[in-house]
């Protein structure tokens, strides 16, 4: 099982970072159609959303290297349930609840982007058909 979550820590890495660029390229393309509001949202999104994915990345990394050396690099009463031992397991807790509390916000706010860009640029489309529809110039309708 150590095996599978390392594999998942080292292939989370590159997903954290096309999730990012997509994002940015949605953002783009959001300041492309024109519509500042969308980009913004997205650039919200990607700032949370990224960092999260990152940091759960980084803590079950972290769990996959640190966890089995614990036990033999540690004092006895310090993995016993001593202070510092305390202090990290409650400091992994909330950054790992933390980080599950922003990846589902963002999650859902994500989603919410998604059907927001599909109407926004189904609008345009509409337009865009319309326009190529007209004539564009007096000898295109035939005068």
């Amino acid at each position: 099982s150590m095996a599978l979550m390392a594999i998942g820590a080292v292939l989370a890495v590159p997903l954290v970072a096309a999730l990012a660029a997509s994002l940015l390229m949605l953002q783009r393309l959001a300041l492309r159609v024109p519509d500042r509001p969308l980009a913004r949202q997205t650039r919200i999104v990607m700032w949370g959303l990224c960092p999260a994915y990152g940091l759960l990345t980084i803590l079950s990394g972290a769990v996959v290297v640190i966890a089995p050396a614990l036990p033999a690099a540690l004092p006895r009463a310090f993995t016993a349930g001593g202070p510092w031992a305390i202090v990290l397991a409650v400091l992994g807790g909330l950054l790992g609840c933390a980080a599950g509390l922003g990846k589902l916000v963002f999650g859902i706010w994500w989603i919410v982007l998604m059907f927001r860009y599909r109407a926004r640029l189904s609008r345009q489309a509409t337009i865009a058909r319309q326009l190529a529809a007209q004539p564009s110039s007096p000898s295109d309708a035939g005068l």
